[in-house]
């Protein structure tokens, strides 16, 4: 490095420093994500949601279809979601087997273990919580209209990879990502947290959420119809047979008359 100029070795150096910071950064959150998903509380909310499935009475047909997005998609968190609450949808407004506000009750119990209503008061003001809130409300307001319905699920569904149960601590409940809950469910802890880690914050899926946060309403339906926003990989994943009974059940509630 003898005929290197001291601005230019500077600048080696800082790259260097700057590679060194992201390999720890990656490192920290392996290690972490590694107890985000491993955790008893975690552990104990995806045992809740194979239960979920078997409780809201789910066809075979339907489990088949969870078990193959479950062991064959690349984004199985996304679509396995996605699904259910397109299945959800379906007993609602197709079968009617149960109100429509049921039906947004459960999808918010499959994702994150109980009710919203169930959220202790110190979470309410927190980013997290604002949205599931802005999601479900709108879900009730365009109950008659599928597509922002199809929409609101396609948005709630992109949570599901990033959101995990840990152990309740007050102090957590100070930051805008996570929420604090009391289970209404003998199989989970009677008190925890629902988090996004700091590491996912900055993830696209998470940043389109935010979009939608932010937005007025109107104005965001207006662009994601234009097509500026495309649901994950549905061209080349939705034709798929495993697959197939999502488009049938789509379709049918994309066709009904309101």
């Amino acid at each position: 490095m003898a005929n290197i100029s001291d601005d230019e070795r500077k600048k080696i150096l800082e790259k260097l420093k700057q590679q060194t910071a992201r390999k720890e950064e990656d490192t920290v959150s392996k290690l972490d994500l590694s107890y985000y998903r491993e955790n008893k509380v975690n552990s104990d909310l995806i045992s809740k949601r194979k239960y979920f499935l078997e409780e809201a009475h789910f066809e075979n047909e339907d489990l088949n279809v969870i078990e193959a997005i479950q062991n064959s998609f690349k984004n199985k968190d996304y679509f396995t979601f996605f699904y259910v609450y397109t299945n959800l949808d379906y007993c609602s407004f197709i079968q009617k087997r149960f109100p429509f506000d049921i039906a947004i009750e459960l999808k918010i119990e499959y994702l994150v273990g109980t009710r919203l209503s169930n959220s202790l008061r110190e979470s309410r003001d927190k980013v997290l919580y604002k949205i599931l809130e802005k999601i479900t409300n709108n879900m009730d307001f365009y109950r008659n209209d599928y597509d922002k319905i199809e929409t609101l699920n396609h948005l709630l569904a992109s949570l599901s990879g990033f959101l995990f149960a840990i152990p309740y601590s007050k102090t957590l409940l100070d930051k805008n990502f996570v929420i604090g809950f009391k289970s209404n469910n003998i199989s989970m802890t009677s008190e925890y947290c629902v988090i996004i880690p700091d590491f996912y914050v900055e993830k696209p899926e998470i940043k389109e959420v935010y979009d939608f946060y932010y937005r007025d309403i109107k104005s965001y339906f207006s662009y994601s119809s234009n097509g500026s926003i495309k649901k994950k990989e549905e061209e080349h994943i939705f034709h798929k047979r495993e697959i197939n009974p999502m488009n049938l059940k789509l379709e049918s509630l994309r066709r009904k008359t309101w």
